[in-house]
């Protein structure tokens, strides 16, 4: 089930321009009014079916006028959108269908990102190779729903990004994967379901992965080739067939030293005698034992969001 966009009233400034695809305002293409505006505009886009790809090569707010019916489509062809410029904010639209290239130096995209400090929020990013290619530092990606793409996120030598209240659902190899990058946040309400692998950590470090829940995916979290010092706590895994984690590094913190909390596991059947909300025996993350989660919490943060 794909998650949700929530309207919101953007604060715009003087310099706005509108996007209608039917002709009825200052531009029939989204790219014809980034071409034109000056920077720090803002560009409306009214809804319909606008068929372009894309580059953002200025600073420019770009807000879609209705959430569910303004679509930016590739047409297969290369990335849908290529944000280039810093300080960009993408608000609102169903992005789809970008090409179907993708190895390490090019993978075709809903949204690729090269540039830093960029704001994309409540859209729906289906049908593409990648949902999103990130190769830049210091961005967040906010309240999307990213959908039956082939990887639902692939960032590579990017760091100090924010992923936030997202929605990993049915991508057919990945839900998010970073390949090395370090000291990026995964946090409050990430939601990995129903992927091959939710997400999949590789030569990187210092990330921090709470307050997430994985579920009904093959494996939950995956860490390999080098991945330490990621700490995962206030996560909820459940119902994943394969593995809820998997760490093949071994030196990943999966609790919270400092407060003495954990993550909940779905099938831990240990007790806890004292009431404190900890369970008193570790968790096994791994099937071997020599992993463990030695504050697994009793009862998950997030309800909500849990499909039992």
């Amino acid at each position: 089930m794909y998650g949700c966009v929530d309207e919101e009233k953007p604060n715009v400034g003087s310099n706005i321009v509108y996007v209608d695809v039917s002709g009825g305002r200052n531009y029939t293409s989204i790219q014809e009014a980034i071409d034109n505006c000056k920077e720090n505009s803002t560009i409306k886009v009214l809804e319909g079916t606008y068929f372009e790809n894309i580059v953002i090569n200025t600073t420019v707010k770009i807000i879609a006028m209705n959430l569910t019916n303004t679509i930016i489509d590739g047409e297969m062809n290369g990335d849908v959108i290529q944000i280039v410029a810093n300080d960009v904010t993408i608000y609102g639209f169903t992005i789809r269908n970008s090409g179907k290239i993708g190895h390490l130096s090019d993978y075709d995209a809903g949204i690729e990102i090269i540039s830093k400090n960029n704001i994309i929020k409540n859209c729906l990013i289906i049908d593409n190779l990648g949902g999103f290619d990130v190769r830049a530092d210091n961005n967040t990606i906010l309240n999307c729903s990213i959908c039956n793409n082939s990887a639902g996120i692939y960032s590579i030598h990017s760091s100090n990004n924010s992923y936030i209240n997202d929605t990993f659902d049915s991508n057919v190899k990945v839900g998010l994967f970073l390949h090395f990058g370090s000291n990026n946040k995964i946090f409050d309400r990430n939601n990995f379901d129903n992927n091959p692998i939710g997400l999949k950590i590789k030569g990187s470090k210092n990330n921090e992965i709470v307050k997430n829940i994985f579920q009904n995916n093959e494996q939950g979290l995956y860490f390999c080739c080098g991945s330490t010092k990621n700490m995962i706590y206030h996560n909820t895994f459940i119902n994943n067939t394969v593995c809820h984690g998997e760490d093949l590094v071994g030196e990943n913190e999966w609790y919270n030293d400092a407060i003495e909390e954990g993550n909940y596991w779905g099938d831990y059947i240990g007790d806890d005698a004292d009431g404190d909300g900890i369970g008193d025996t570790p968790y096994n993350v791994t099937t071997d034992g020599t992993i463990t989660d030695i504050f697994p919490l009793i009862k998950p943060i997030i309800n909500d969001l849990l499909d039992r």
